[in-house]
């Protein structure tokens, strides 16, 4: 038996956390991507 076997091996964290750390618009996929969007009164000017 090889004596690297009994070492336990490393694991990710828990990806997912307790609670409300992250804002709406951060957890929300819908709301990300409202940074990106321009709106209607800057497109108008373009």
């Amino acid at each position: 038996m090889p004596i690297f076997d009994s070492i336990r091996k490393p694991t990710a964290p828990p990806a997912r956390r307790f609670g409300d750390d992250l804002p709406d618009s951060v957890r929300l996929p819908s709301l990300r991507k409202e940074k990106h969007k321009k709106r209607e009164e800057e497109r108008g000017n373009e």
